[in-house]
């Protein structure tokens, strides 16, 4: 999957830096991000036509070194275009906070998706699912070293953090949702410090049973969901501050989405740092086949 980036004049584009700043003695080349001494000197002088010039050569030369992520060159805006074109092609699974283990964190729409574009992100609907990316200034993307199969983005950790919970919790309202209409949303606990995995009731009786499992472990709560709702529809929510993913299904399906071991085939295999330890992972961008 190619990632030449759609460079559309900015100022201050960013640079291509991982945090690791070593030069590599036989080339010159930063073990990071693949520019020399000059050149990393010379950035901050440096105009929009000079960056990417710069920014071409370096799959080449993070390639030779060995490298495993390159910094992609994308603003925020081109980030969400690249990506409403890959949706609207057809082109990429994605996966919101981290690679998809499941079916429940990987959005996959085919050719025409419904794409709604707006200076502020954009929303995507197909089968049974909606997917929501904001347009952040701070907003990276990286890909893997040398295959570029996988793109992933991140926002630095400081502007990424969600609420922690490590138990079922009423949210309330859901302000985000991708669906229209009013609906409680329960936090399940079994997300992280910049995911969250939630869900959110169709009906009074499913929203009574969550409200009786407030308080207890989510693998409780989805076991439970599953033993005495059976079929009974609801949405699945896994989101960042950033990206959320609405995925219709059932109690019982949600266990066998959340259950363990998986399927072979079924889980995405992530090249070791592809998201630097500076930034928080809020959406993967992989092969559309499972």
């Amino acid at each position: 999957m190619s990632v030449a980036a759609a460079a559309a004049p900015v100022t201050n584009r960013h640079s291509p830096c991982i945090g690791v700043c070593r030069l590599d003695a036989p080339t010159g080349w930063c073990e990071g991000c693949g520019r020399t001494g000059v050149e990393i000197a010379g950035w901050v002088d440096a105009d929009d036509a000079r960056r990417l010039n710069i920014f071409s050569d370096l799959p080449e030369r993070l390639t030779r070194l060995g490298a495993e992520t390159r910094v992609l060159p994308w603003t925020g805006g081109e980030i969400v275009d690249m990506i409403a074109r890959r949706i609207a092609a057809g082109q990429c699974r994605w996966s919101v906070g981290r690679p998809s283990t499941a079916r429940i964190l990987s959005f996959h729409a085919g050719h025409g998706a419904a794409i709604e574009r707006s200076p502020t992100g954009l929303v995507t609907r197909s089968a049974g699912q909606a997917l929501a990316l904001g347009q952040h200034d701070k907003l990276r993307g990286f890909a893997d070293v040398p295959d570029d199969r996988m793109i992933g983005l991140g926002l630095p950790m400081g502007r990424a953090a969600i609420p922690p919970v490590n138990v079922v919790t009423d949210l309330g309202a859901d302000a985000r949702t991708l669906e229209g209409g009013v609906g409680h949303l329960y936090d399940l606990g079994l997300g992280g410090p910049t995911l969250r995995l939630a869900i959110r009731p169709h009906d009074a009786g499913m929203a009574a049973v969550l409200d009786g499992l407030v308080g207890q472990p989510g693998d409780v709560a989805v076991s439970t969901l599953a033993a005495h709702t059976g079929d009974a529809p609801l949405v699945a929510v896994a989101e960042t501050v950033l990206t959320r993913l609405e995925t219709r299904t059932s109690g019982r399906e949600l266990a066998h989405l959340l259950a363990g071991p998986l399927a072979t085939g079924s889980r995405v295999a992530t090249p070791d740092g592809l998201v630097p330890a500076w930034a928080a992972p809020m959406l993967f961008g992989h092969p559309a086949t499972d």
